[in-house]
């Protein structure tokens, strides 16, 4: 990764110390001594990742339409893609999947105990919270697998992974 990119994940995390989460207890909470904290600042560090989702999808998507913008002809001829077809099927399949990760965040599976406040914090990104880029990169993998375990466009990659196991466990 870039110096600029390091620099980023470096701030957020200074950020995210400096506010401390619900998961700490709240703003100025002192971690200390509890077991549970790391869990709850893990855990609600997914949950953000996956409510902000959209944001960060959509992101990626300017980037594709600034990229195709600055290209001069011939190199746009190159894409053979029909690129506001692309983006309009990129946003549509960006809303299913925002659909989707919303309704993963509860509090129930949570592996430590969390307070009322924290687990109504589940289902709320803080205004202020920055997805670290290592955690958007996890919630477009679970996405992937998502598919391969349950849509019909896995079934090829469900068969090549899981058909060998499922055959040995028959014999």
């Amino acid at each position: 990764p870039s110096l600029g990119a390091a620099m980023g994940e470096a701030e957020v995390e200074q950020q995210r110390r400096r506010s401390r989460s619900p998961a700490s207890g709240g703003p100025g909470a002192d971690a200390e001594g509890d077991p549970d904290a790391n869990e709850r600042e893990h855990f609600l560090e997914v949950c953000y990742s996956c409510l902000r989702y959209r944001a960060d999808a959509m992101q990626e998507v300017a980037r594709v339409q600034a990229v195709h913008e600055q290209l001069d002809t011939e190199d746009r001829a190159l894409w053979g893609t029909d690129v506001p077809q692309m983006v309009s099927s990129m946003c549509y399949a960006i809303e299913a999947n925002t659909r989707f990760l919303q309704l993963l965040p509860t509090p129930e599976v949570c592996g430590a105990d969390l307070t009322r406040e924290q687990a109504a914090s589940v289902f709320r990104a803080p205004d202020a919270h920055r997805v670290a880029s290592r955690n958007v990169s996890k919630v477009r993998t679970t996405l992937r697998q998502f598919v391969r375990d349950w849509a019909a466009e896995g079934q090829a990659e469900r068969d090549a992974a899981y058909g060998p196991l499922v055959e040995a466990v028959l014999r």
